[in-house]
């Protein structure tokens, strides 16, 4: 911190606490950033599941185009994402990935 800021931390603060973009509206845009990434793992776990081991298989790919990136914002978010899954999204993929779930 005194390095970055040119200020001492005081010993009785927690610098994790005090995050200032919490303060100034980052959040929910930080919310944003977290929320693509467990759709995107849900997402990704389709290829996991029925694309075998190396993860790739052009019928999965294709699905994916014409459900998310054909659309584009045409289209709501979840209606995409949801029409490529052929499910609900689920949060289980991300919190696999931050070890929260074996």
């Amino acid at each position: 911190f005194k390095r970055c800021g040119g200020l001492l931390e005081d010993k009785e603060t927690h610098m994790a606490s005090s995050w200032y973009h919490m303060a100034i509206g980052y959040d929910a845009a930080y919310y944003g950033y977290l929320w693509s990434e467990v759709l995107a793992l849900d997402a990704f776990s389709r290829f996991q599941v029925e694309g075998g081991s190396v993860c790739l298989d052009s019928q999965i790919g294709e699905h994916f185009r014409d459900h998310v990136l054909l659309p584009a914002a045409r289209l709501d978010g979840s209606a995409m994402i949801t029409g490529f899954l052929g499910r609900a999204t689920s949060d289980e993929p991300f919190l696999r990935s931050i070890a929260v779930l074996p």
